[in-house]
């Protein structure tokens, strides 16, 4: 531990100790929401929210219900650096192909599926884990409408709107013991996402401006305790 860690550490403990859990919880609610609607395919209107500034501006509201982290402030710092200076130089149908290239589909480097299956410490049957996680979502209410154009249960951005609704629900009973582990057990079904964004980090090539600097913010806001150390 570096000097002057200890101090950084119990000041953020006094902080959170300050700042009333239903609060902390929307916030996280609203982090994980707008990083599920950032990694799901890009759309008009996503891409006007990045050049409206709304999406940016949205992410920043939300870290200010959260006290500073190093991680966070970083991540969130390249983030915000990344939409102003390189959106100007993307247009949307850029955006679209630089998706499909990076999780889709590409025949010159390796494609970053964000499938949990994909990623799991141990092989899994995907079957068994899509089952598992769709029994989980009907018991909170959510359904899977794949004639709608769904994504899988174990799809990145499902996993993400799924915790936001944890998170939210939890934020309206912030001392229910019951909502508080139905939220800590589903934050460990997201253990595979430092491995994907360590797959992302290895792809090779030029890391992409803004997805790169998303799965960053997204692994440092998984790296935190919501209940114990902040983000």
């Amino acid at each position: 531990m570096q000097p002057g860690q200890v101090n950084e550490l119990m000041q953020d403990q006094v902080d959170l100790a300050r700042m009333p859990l239903a609060d902390r919880f929307l916030a996280y609610a609203a982090l994980y929401d707008l990083l599920s609607e950032a990694f799901a395919y890009p759309n008009a209107e996503f891409y006007a929210a990045l050049q409206s500034k709304d999406f940016p501006a949205r992410l920043s509201d939300a870290f200010g219900a959260l006290p500073e982290t190093p991680a966070l402030s970083a991540a969130h710092a390249a983030l915000q650096a990344a939409v102003a200076t390189t959106l100007i130089d993307c247009p949307f149908q850029k955006l679209e192909s630089e998706y499909i290239a990076l999780f889709d589909a590409n025949r010159e480097l390796p494609t970053v599926h964000p499938y949990a299956r994909l990623y799991g410490e141990q092989v899994v049957n995907p079957a068994m884990l899509l089952q598992r996680l769709q029994a989980i979502y009907r018991e909170q209410g959510l359904a899977l409408d794949a004639d709608n154009g769904a994504e899988q249960a174990d799809h990145l951005t499902v996993q993400l709107e799924f915790m936001a609704l944890l998170f939210q629900r939890l934020a309206q009973t912030p001392e229910d013991a019951a909502a508080q582990e139905e939220a800590k057990a589903f934050l460990a079904e997201l253990a595979w996402l430092p491995r994907f964004v360590a797959a992302l980090d290895d792809r090779g090539g030029v890391p992409h401006w803004l997805y790169h600097p998303l799965a960053h913010l997204l692994a440092a806001l998984y790296a935190g305790d919501p209940w114990t150390t902040g983000a």
